[in-house]
């Protein structure tokens, strides 16, 4: 398809002068709104306003830019048909061959604890309006500027866009749209279903990795993250395999319900389950001791610390076979003891979800359930004797530890080490 005549209206302004340019050397023109037009000018870039297609100027402080009938029928047109061709020419309508249209960020504005006002503002209508339009037209879509360099090669190489770059690129606003709306539904259902299970959840997932098997070498698999959440990081080490995430996302969730500026947290997964836990001095100590809980399971593990790992845990560390090792950080020292070996491989995890439930989908079921924290409010002694200070903290600390325990489980404590 050759590229005579784009929109470009993007709240996401990343990429958008090296594209533009790339759209003029082509001998596309430009109609864009608002603040794109802005950067263009900026950038001396030739653009029209949008206005020249849709006939009228922006209204409501910018509610109301693309959603016109004319703009519409520009991207909607059948290009084979000569009766919608001779429809737009009646009606002064150039037909359009591209749409550059990203969406308000939603889902990051929500996530930041904005007042209602800045989050219904955030709602996109006329973008995913036009990006569906023009998809369902044919046109080329770009929806996001991860999308602009193959665009750009491509139309640098050969002057136009493949047939197969445009279907890739429509099915991909498709998602965007669907990811928006899931964004919004979510939302809107959390704030409405108090403590309540909400009756209805989107997932948009997006797969962030293959992954080498599943739970058993001839099981394909791959690992996903819903809407943008950040993956787990794999600062070193071979790929992250679906059992080593498994174990890695208890052992992370373990660590990581000790505070770490009151002390170092030591925690060691077993098949998902914690097989030796500690609380010292320094990470190094509380490692030590969650291993001492149980020697012969702590072989071939996955250990979360809920401090940065310096050189001294990493040396502790590295006297054991381990398959994974998840920490909020890695000293350069620390890193160097490990000397990028394919394991233990060194994983920082992604921020704490903001998600309430925690979800298990099989054949077509899914189970929600709250978060297992360990509430410490309700504790009551019910004995005759009361439970020392020593007790106490031990008996906070093992009801830490069963809450990431599996089921129906006991944690014995010695202390603030797990027996």
């Amino acid at each position: 398809m050759k590229i005579a005549s784009a929109v470009v209206s993007v709240a996401d302004k990343t990429g958008l002068p090296e594209l533009a340019r790339a759209l003029a050397n082509s001998g596309a023109r430009m109609y864009s709104t608002g603040g794109t037009a802005r950067i263009l000018a900026q950038n001396n870039i030739a653009a029209s306003d949008v206005a020249e297609i849709t006939g009228s100027a922006e209204m409501l402080n910018g509610r109301v830019k693309t959603l016109s009938a004319n703009l519409h029928a520009a991207v909607l047109a059948d290009l084979q048909n000569p009766q919608h061709l001779a429809e737009l020419q009646k009606r002064g309508i150039p037909p359009v061959q591209l749409v550059v249209v990203n969406f308000y960020p939603f889902a990051q504005v929500a996530a930041n604890n904005a007042s209602e006002s800045e989050v219904v503002e955030n709602i996109d209508i006329g973008g995913p309006a036009l990006v569906r339009a023009a998809a369902k037209g044919g046109r080329a879509v770009l929806s996001h500027p991860r999308q602009y360099p193959a665009f750009i090669a491509e139309l640098r190489d050969n002057g136009e866009i493949s047939a197969e770059l445009i279907r890739n690129l429509n099915a991909e606003a498709f998602a965007e749209v669907a990811q928006l709306d899931s964004d919004i539904a979510n939302h809107f259902a959390r704030q409405n279903s108090d403590s309540h299970p909400p009756d209805r959840v989107f997932f948009a997932l997006k797969k962030s990795g293959e992954l080498r098997y599943g739970e058993n070498p001839h099981q394909s698999a791959a690992c996903y993250v819903v809407g943008d959440a950040p993956a787990w990081q794999l600062v070193s080490g071979g790929a992250l395999s679906y059992n080593n995430i498994l174990d890695a996302q208890s052992a992370w969730r373990a660590a990581s319900a000790f505070a770490a500026d009151d002390a170092s947290a030591a925690i060691v997964v077993k098949h998902n389950n914690p097989c030796g836990a500690a609380l010292s001095d320094s990470p190094a100590d509380a490692f030590e001791l969650a291993r001492r809980g149980d020697p012969l399971s702590a072989f071939g593990g996955v250990v979360a610390l809920n401090q940065i790992v310096n050189a001294d845990a990493a040396r502790k560390m590295s006297e054991l076979f381990l398959e994974v090792i998840v920490a909020p950080g890695f000293s350069a020292e620390a890193r160097e003891v490990f000397g990028g070996k394919e394991r233990p491989r060194l994983v920082i995890p992604p921020p704490s979800s903001s998600f309430s439930r925690e979800w298990r989908v099989i054949d077509g079921v899914a189970l929600a359930q709250a978060p297992d924290i360990a509430d410490e409010s309700e504790f009551k002694t019910v004995s005759r004797r009361q439970p020392n200070d020593a007790e106490i903290s031990a008996l906070r600390f093992a009801w830490k530890c069963a809450a990431a325990l599996k089921s129906n489980s006991i944690a014995l404590a010695r202390g603030t080490m797990l027996v």
